[in-house]
């Protein structure tokens, strides 16, 4: 399975995995990139819907998450499986 549709996410999970980025701003950079691009994404579907629903769940605001949401670590482990997933390890 080729990778080239999901090489910007690779990237972006990398780049937030090895700390470059906050949480926040890897959530919101992943939500516009995901929006834009939904249908060149078809043969990484399930892969791509995982880390969308991780982003999804995440809450950086400890006084209000509950036990679905995500804190930064678990969403980074959310990006790091993504990455095994496509394209091997991280």
């Amino acid at each position: 399975m080729s990778s080239a549709p999901v090489a910007p996410y690779v990237e972006l999970c990398r780049q937030f995995v090895r700390g470059g980025m906050t949480a926040s701003c890897f959530e919101s950079l992943f939500l516009v990139m995901y929006k834009s691009e939904m249908r060149e994404l078809e043969s990484h579907y399930s892969d791509m819907a995982e880390l969308f629903w991780a982003v999804d769940a995440y809450c950086p605001d400890p006084d209000i998450r509950d036990s679905s949401d995500l804190d930064e670590e678990q969403l980074r482990s959310a990006a790091r499986g993504f990455v095994e997933a496509v394209q091997g390890e991280v």
